[in-house]
């Protein structure tokens, strides 16, 4: 995964910013190294001038080309090569997908709490008021997310959105449903965890338990297990 990640950064910087020798690479410390090379040559992705210059092969650059031109209202118009390029350390982060109505705030203090507790920071869609458009927010919280807990109880749109958002990147996802209630129809099939509102206790060790296994990947790392 490492090989494939610095040859994405490569391409992105060769699409951005044009031809690069072997002293720029060192002086941009741009993760490059034979194998690097050697892997992006192999495949044509990339050529060499006469001065030893790489740079994109004119196909790659026009797909390139094609695919921003096509993708580039939503998300904002870098987003192709931010996925999975951006990377962040420190606290493992879990995206909770869920009704944002008061009745649903003690499940978040559970979700909240188990998250804690196996280490992981817990963000909801609406705790950050940012300019712009609210879906390219929770587009990026997903994308950076470890995994996404998602309680489906009610069928609310917003959250089975989000849920395939998280599907369509690979994401884990631990689903949440409350016992008197059918699964949505297309999820019926999925794992999921169900919970009373009664016994609170008991989804939180459960929530614990499915945090645990997730699976150890960098931030960014396409996953695909679902809990």
């Amino acid at each position: 995964m490492s090989l494939v990640k610095d040859s994405v950064s490569v391409l992105h910087f060769l699409y951005r910013n044009g031809p690069i020798g072997p002293e720029m690479i060192q002086a941009l410390e741009l993760r490059c190294t034979p194998d690097t090379i050697s892997y992006l040559e192999d495949r044509a992705f990339v050529i060499r001038d006469r001065d030893g210059l790489m740079n994109l092969h004119a196909i790659v650059r026009r797909l390139c080309d094609d695919l921003e031109g096509n993708l580039g209202t939503f998300p904002p118009r870098d987003w192709l090569f931010q996925f999975p390029l951006a990377e962040r350390h420190g606290t493992r982060e879990l995206f909770l997908a869920m009704p944002f109505s008061k009745e649903f705030d003690v499940v978040r203090t559970v979700m909240e709490h188990a998250a804690a507790s196996e280490g992981f920071a817990a963000k909801r869609g609406d705790e950050e008021q940012q300019a712009g458009i609210i879906m390219n927010q929770v587009w990026d919280y997903i994308r950076h997310a470890d995994a996404i807990v998602a309680d489906v109880t009610g069928r609310n749109p917003n959250v089975l959105y989000e849920v395939g958002m998280a599907h369509a990147l690979g994401k884990p996802v631990v689903l949440l449903l409350r016992e008197d209630e059918p699964a949505p129809f297309d999820i019926t099939a999925a794992r999921r965890i169900t919970y009373r509102v009664e016994d609170l206790s008991k989804l939180e060790l459960e929530l614990r338990a499915a945090f645990k296994a997730l699976p150890k990947l960098p931030h960014g790392t396409l996953a695909d297990l679902e809990v």
